[in-house]
């Protein structure tokens, strides 16, 4: 309740002129007069403006006492409690003084307000994006002292015109963590930090035939300050000088047909792209079966940066994006019918981009542009399908075939080699392919009369693929023939390899049975490796790994250093380590998602320390997998 003070009462009180109610009086508890309002004018006496629907609990009182005495009403708005927000912890930046946290008299945790203060917020929804007021070719904005505080987004709006592109550059301390970038709607890419300038770039292109409101966000999450500059530009590309006499070409659909029947070349000179980025040109190319398709693109690096990118039947397309001037793409189609690709050449530069196309189609069993003497024929050859594949001597018994420098014959781009092997029932298959570390990206894959059983498809020099010929119920006890294939990716250079077929009879002799070192399964029936008590180095090659943990023991003196290391194949199952002590603490972990993993640790105490090394498949799917493992100790 509010009082009117004391003094106000007494003069009122001995007033010899009594005057009428005044009807307009606003005050927010008008039970709290005393006595009847005597001004004539209007008592526009308002709400505390610090108390607010979002801050129900808020109790400060109000300050303005009602004081006028008949003359010019002198109340003003209660401004006492600044440091409420009426809608999040987002407006902080305009909070009073006093506070620590996002706003003044705020307590909130997510963050701390930094300085300088930032004067486009409050805008960390989308709601209240700054408008950047770009609407035209040419429009700019630069922010000047924008700043993430802490846990912070900030957003701005712009509107791209059709046909124009809306550029996004991100400056900040290059020692700093990097912000994200982000566009919205979707259709805006984020392009990540380059070198150490300390620059984020993003683009969004609009194609959609009207103009587009697009909302641009700088944010981070890892509680620091940052200052940052943001520019945006919109840039409207003209059409190239000349034109382009194939347009419009610009998808699949509107494809320039190249004309090529069987065997032959086509080419085009001074080809526009026209509107830079916004703009695709597509070509169409026919091949027939065991037919390959080579283009070349050529262009000045000088005017602008031109890519391209040749599409396949089977596998992965093949992409130049060297800007060196030119560019070559290959395709090949290895299957039983006709087919076609498309050439696709875009350029990812604002400037009107020129360039000259010539394609050349072959049907000799290679693809132009590549060595065919460097890529002869392995001795297997020819074993490109199931129907010509090699018999491997492992065949219907158990044992183990193996070929080295096996020979990837790219000049079909798409090369297989294939191998039939036989598996006994109840018997298990593991085989194991090794490329040169030079050389093409090859894949193992394994297929009965059906389909694939199983691929290994990673990006290292090791693929690996297992097989049980057993089913679920075990009452088809018949062999199972099964093929393994090796298939170079299109476009890659000559490699070589080398294959490894083992079959266990019965399976439980190998291939994720019981391995020589089970049961180690926990820590206290960890395999003794010997190091430390007993030598410097343990090492067990193709230890074999199910659904369980293996654990090995070591002792690491005082001042040495042991180091783990475990090598697998990751396509066909993921690997982890970890180096733990007696009462399973982590030492050290590897928990990456290549070939190999590594631990290490120093005893820095003045007593021998046991530790044990923890390996265990990434997942709850794994059920085989195979893997080598080193201990190494060494002590000053």
């Amino acid at each position: 309740m509010r009082l009117l003070p004391y003094t106000a009462v007494l003069l009122l009180a001995c007033s010899s002129d009594p005057k009428p109610v005044d009807t307009g009086d606003s005050d927010i508890d008008v039970t709290t007069d005393q006595n009847p309002d005597t001004d004539v004018d209007a008592d526009t006496d308002v709400a505390d403006s610090g108390d607010t629907a979002f801050d129900p609990t808020d109790t400060d009182a109000d300050t303005d006492a009602d004081t006028d005495l008949g003359g010019a009403d002198t109340d003003t708005a209660d401004t006492s409690d600044t440091g409420d927000s009426a809608w999040s912890w987002h407006t902080g930046h305009t909070g009073g003084s006093g506070g620590t946290g996002w706003g003044a008299g705020d307590t909130s945790t997510y963050g701390d307000f930094c300085a300088p203060t930032d004067p486009y917020e409050p805008n960390s929804v989308p709601t209240q994006s700054t408008p950047t007021g770009l609407a035209a070719q040419g429009d700019t904005f630069t922010s000047a002292g924008a700043q993430l505080n802490g846990v912070d987004i900030d957003n701005y709006l712009a509107s791209v015109p059709v046909g124009c592109r809306l550029d996004m550059t991100v400056t900040f301390d290059p020692a700093a963590i990097p912000p994200d970038v982000g566009m919205a709607p979707a259709g805006g890419f984020y392009t990540g930090p380059f070198g150490v300038d300390g620059e984020l770039h993003a683009a969004y292109p609009n194609t959609t035939g009207a103009p587009v409101d697009v909302r641009s966000s700088v944010s981070q999450y890892d509680s620091t300050c940052l200052s940052y500059t943001v520019d945006f530009a919109i840039v409207c590309p003209g059409a190239c000088v000349g034109g382009d006499s194939d347009e419009p070409n610009d998808d699949t659909g509107t494809a320039t047909q190249v004309g090529i029947v069987g065997t032959g070349t086509y080419s085009q000179a001074d080809v526009a792209l026209n509107g830079a980025m916004l703009d695709r040109d597509f070509y169409a190319i026919p091949l027939d079966p065991g037919c390959g398709a080579a283009a070349t693109i050529s262009y000045d690096p000088a005017d602008a940066d031109v890519q391209a990118y040749l599409s396949a039947p089977t596998t992965d397309g093949d992409a130049g994006t060297s800007n060196s001037g030119v560019e070559d793409v290959m395709s090949f189609n290895p299957s039983d019918y006709p087919t076609v690709v498309y050439l696709e050449v875009y350029t990812p530069d604002l400037e009107c981009a020129l360039y000259d196309v010539d394609v050349e189609v072959t049907c000799d069993g290679s693809a132009p542009g590549i060595d065919a003497t460097a890529c002869a024929n392995d001795t297997f050859e020819d074993n490109n399908d199931r129907a010509t594949a090699t018999e491997t001597v492992v065949s219907g018994s158990a044992g183990m075939w193996s070929a080295t420098d096996v020979g990837s014959d790219s000049r079909e781009t798409v090369s297989e080699d294939w191998f039939a092997v036989e598996v006994p029932h109840g018997c298990a298959l593991y085989a194991e392919m090794n490329s040169a570390p030079v050389g093409g990206d090859l894949d193992l894959h394994l297929f009965d009369a059906v389909g694939e059983l199983s691929g290994s498809t990673g990006y290292t020099n090791r693929e690996a693929v297992a097989y049980v010929a057993a089913d679920a119920a075990d009452t088809d006890t018949s062999d199972t023939r099964v093929w393994l294939q090796v298939v170079t990716l299109a476009s890659q250079s000559c490699n070589t390899y080398d294959l490894s077929v083992d079959v266990y009879c019965p399976a439980d002799l190998g291939l994720c049975g019981v391995d020589p070192y089970e049961s180690n399964d926990t820590i206290g029936t960890a395999t003794e490796s010997g190091v430390g008590a007993g030598g410097d180095t343990f090492s067990a090659d193709r230890v074999e790994l199910a659904s369980d943990l293996d654990f090995y023991h070591a002792v690491i003196p005082a001042g040495c250093t042991l180091t783990g290391d475990v090598s697998f194949v990751d396509a066909m199952t993921d690997i982890d380590v970890r180096l733990q002590d007696a009462a399973s603490a982590d030492l050290d972990t590897s928990l990456g998602a290549d070939d190999s993993e590594t631990v290490s640790y120093t005893n820095r105490g003045s007593s021998d320390l046991d530790v044990y090394l923890q390996v265990v498949g990434f997942g709850s799917s794994v059920t085989c997998s195979v893997y080598d493992v080193d201990l190494t100790l060494s002590c000053p």
